[in-house]
């Protein structure tokens, strides 16, 4: 449905009149500082590979017992709206999967799981933005009035941003580095310890087929069965903490998706409508997600794809390239690419070639409650930690992890010590900085 209907908008921009041409903004000089290590700044040389266009990939050599499975209504009260969660949506939020049921604290049996839970968040949060950005009342939601207004906001969107394109790239990059949160990012740009390469311009897909797995031993771990159980129990621990790494991932460019209201002012400058038309767009991308069939991801092999970010690696440092359709989108994979840079871990190469895009989706739909969840302990004024704390908290045994979310004593100790190490860090390099100058 999406990939037609994005088909159809490019051939309709195709017949629009030029577009008028407005002042283009140099882009921002890099001052070079004096050579120091970020505490940010990954491993060099880490590529990592493509996502596959297979269906799941299992994760685990051993299966578990089936879990109970609640009743598929339970997670969503859609209130006044009509409910828009596609049925395989439904059972993946019901049943889980094997990564998930590991990374995830357990609730009791009488209560919605953890992901049900977070699941329902994200969706009213949805709702939410629905009325707020359409205008539409929960009686004249459909998706048809939906797409309607996609397909009218995203033609005039990228014919006034055809004019003013070199602008809103570098507009995109100076208001993600702006946030305090990305305080240590800038500081890592302007010492050129990584670059952005960031266009309004068709996404940059790659795709890899499916590595073949295998449960059989080697003859060496037939030998030493109990090296081989250490050793899948060293890969599973890998692979869990990439799963949780490409939720907050995915969490963290959703919620900057809507970063545009930050500069609507200056987005108004190019067209007063400019703001209301991202708003849409934004949020009738967000609903794809809940309403489209599991497996979609796949045939349509990116071609409704609205943007895509990947992390290239260039000597010791790196370069996030960055490529969208429209500029909330452009936003939204700048944060994702740069997330992507900061969970760099030399050790889950193996496992990021495994990684595909069907489940992207799914990570995305829960993402941005899991990474609240995680922001929600750092302390009030210290945002600039985040990134830092992002990049340790994914050092931990996944069970650490599990107990992080659950917000228990353990948890919270955890948390503490991660931030007080963090915000010492962050402390440190920064008294360097000034002993520099």
């Amino acid at each position: 449905m999406f990939d037609e209907l994005l088909e159809q908008i490019k051939e309709d921009t195709q017949t629009l009149p030029a577009p008028t041409k407005r002042p283009v903004e140099a882009p921002p000089q890099r001052v070079p500082k004096p050579a120091k290590v970020n505490p940010l700044k990954p491993v060099p040389g880490v590529k990592p590979k493509p996502k596959a266009r297979s269906a799941e990939v299992e994760a685990f050599l051993a299966k578990r017992e089936e879990e109970r499975v609640p009743d598929a209504n339970e997670a969503f009260d859609p209130g006044a709206f009509p409910s828009f969660v596609h049925p395989d949506k439904e059972n993946w939020i019901t049943q889980s999967d094997e990564q998930l049921r590991e990374l995830l604290p357990q609730l009791s049996d009488t209560e919605q799981s953890y992901l049900e839970m977070i699941s329902s968040q994200a969706y009213q949060e949805m709702l939410t933005r629905i009325g707020t950005y359409t205008g539409l009342t929960p009686e004249q939601t459909t998706i048809p009035a939906v797409i309607g207004l996609l397909q009218q906001s995203l033609v005039q969107a990228m014919q006034i941003e055809a004019g003013n394109k070199e602008t809103l790239e570098v507009l995109a990059v100076e208001l993600v580095l702006e946030l305090k949160e990305f305080e240590a990012v800038k500081d890592a740009y302007e010492r050129g310890d990584v670059q952005f390469d960031v266009q309004l311009a068709q996404p940059e897909l790659n795709w890899s087929e499916p590595e073949p797995e295998s449960d059989d031993l080697t003859g060496d771990e037939e030998a030493n069965l109990e090296l081989a159980a250490e050793f899948a129990e060293i890969k599973n621990a890998v692979a869990l903490r990439r799963r949780m790494a490409n939720m907050l991932i995915q969490g963290s460019g959703m919620l900057k998706t809507y970063l545009f209201n930050m500069v609507s002012d200056r987005l108004r400058e190019i067209d007063p409508n400019l703001p209301n038309m991202y708003g849409i767009l934004a949020v009738a991308a967000q609903l794809g997600y809940w309403v489209t069939p599991d497996g979609i991801e796949q045939s349509a092999q990116g071609a409704a794809e609205a943007g895509s970010a990947e992390v290239v690696p260039d000597g010791e440092d790196y370069i996030i390239k960055v490529r969208a359709l429209t500029f909330p989108f452009l936003v939204h994979e700048l944060v994702k690419g740069i997330y992507e840079w900061v969970s760099i871990e030399p050790d889950a190469r193996e496992v990021m070639g495994k990684e595909t895009v069907a489940g992207e989706t799914h990570d995305t739909m829960v993402g941005s409650e899991v990474f609240k969840e995680l922001s929600s302990y750092i302390p009030r004024g210290k945002d600039e930690l985040m990134p830092l704390v992002h990049k340790k908290f994914l050092q931990l045994d996944p069970k650490e992890m599990r107990d992080v979310l659950a917000k228990g004593l353990k948890g919270k100790q955890i948390m503490a010590d991660i931030v007080a190490e963090a915000d010492s860090e962050w402390a440190e390099y920064k008294l360097e900085d000034e002993e520099e100058l």
